[in-house]
């Protein structure tokens, strides 16, 4: 909602924060996943974040982007922009998604998680 967003926000929660970009067609495919597999775990502590660094044509997506994404989705988790371009700091290079899984105490427990929904589940389900 154009508001800016902590990591201390999600501190107590198992967090995947997902890298994606809009033209990125894995990103796409994840996406079709997010928020059945957010709900499926809520109630338990854990909590989806989208981090999206650029939008179709590669520039930082503006509040219609993110709407459309989540909307396009049907994402109610939270769907961000990146302006500070801080997902460079995580060295994903060119490759999206990236999937970070973070633990409740905000330590990065895999920095490059596989994208698949079974092995995120997975991941979410070990750390939970």
């Amino acid at each position: 909602f154009g508001a800016p967003v902590s990591t201390w926000q999600f501190a107590g929660m198992l967090t995947i924060v997902d890298v994606s970009t809009q033209w990125c067609g894995p990103c796409q495919e994840i996406a079709k996943t997010v928020q059945d597999t957010w709900k499926a775990y809520e109630d338990q502590g854990f909590m989806y974040v989208t981090v999206l660094p650029q939008d179709l044509e590669g520039s930082v997506p503006d509040q219609t982007d993110l709407a459309a994404w989540a909307d396009g989705f049907g994402i109610t988790a939270p769907v961000l922009a990146d302006d500070s371009y801080w997902y460079r700091t995580c060295d994903p290079g060119d490759n999206f998604p990236q999937l970070i899984l973070v633990d409740r105490d905000l330590h990065v427990i895999d920095p490059q998680m596989e994208s698949d929904e079974p092995s995120v589940r997975a991941a979410i389900e070990a750390h939970l």
